[in-house]
Protein backbone atom coordinates (compact mmCIF):
# COMPACT_ATOMS: atom_id res chain seq x y z
CA UNK A 1 0.00 0.00 0.00
CA UNK A 2 1.05 3.53 -0.85
CA UNK A 3 2.57 5.18 2.50
CA UNK A 4 0.34 8.15 1.48
CA UNK A 5 -2.96 5.82 2.02
CA UNK A 6 -1.88 4.73 5.28
CA UNK A 7 -3.86 7.77 7.20
CA UNK A 8 -6.97 6.99 5.52
CA UNK A 9 -6.74 2.85 5.73
CA UNK A 10 -5.94 3.77 9.64
CA UNK A 11 -9.45 6.05 9.88
CA UNK A 12 -11.29 3.64 7.74
CA UNK A 13 -9.75 0.84 10.00
CA UNK A 14 -11.31 2.54 13.35
CA UNK A 15 -14.59 2.95 11.87
CA UNK A 16 -14.73 -0.75 9.80
CA UNK A 17 -13.75 -3.38 11.95
CA UNK A 18 -12.70 -6.73 10.90
CA UNK A 19 -12.78 -4.90 7.07
CA UNK A 20 -8.49 -4.81 6.35
CA UNK A 21 -9.09 -6.37 2.99
CA UNK A 22 -11.28 -4.60 1.75
CA UNK A 23 -10.38 -1.05 2.63
CA UNK A 24 -7.37 -1.89 1.11
CA UNK A 25 -9.25 -3.19 -2.05
CA UNK A 26 -11.04 -0.06 -2.07
CA UNK A 27 -8.49 2.51 -1.64
CA UNK A 28 -6.53 0.97 -4.19
CA UNK A 29 -10.08 1.26 -6.78
CA UNK A 30 -10.05 5.05 -5.46
CA UNK A 31 -6.29 5.03 -6.09
CA UNK A 32 -6.87 3.27 -9.92
CA UNK A 33 -9.99 5.56 -10.87
CA UNK A 34 -11.91 2.34 -11.29
CA UNK A 35 -14.68 1.43 -10.14
CA UNK A 36 -16.07 -1.04 -6.79
CA UNK A 37 -18.87 -3.31 -6.17
CA UNK A 38 -19.88 -3.36 -2.81
CA UNK A 39 -21.48 -6.64 -2.06
CA UNK A 40 -22.39 -7.62 1.71
CA UNK A 41 -25.06 -8.88 4.37
CA UNK A 42 -27.26 -5.56 5.29
CA UNK A 43 -25.75 -3.81 8.22
CA UNK A 44 -21.88 -4.85 7.51
CA UNK A 45 -20.58 -1.09 6.38
CA UNK A 46 -20.78 -0.78 2.78
CA UNK A 47 -22.53 2.49 2.93
CA UNK A 48 -19.80 3.83 5.10
CA UNK A 49 -16.78 2.64 3.19
CA UNK A 50 -18.54 4.46 -0.18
Amino acid sequence: MLPELAPAFAALDRVLLGKQDQIQLALSCLVAGGHLLLEDLPGMGKTTLA
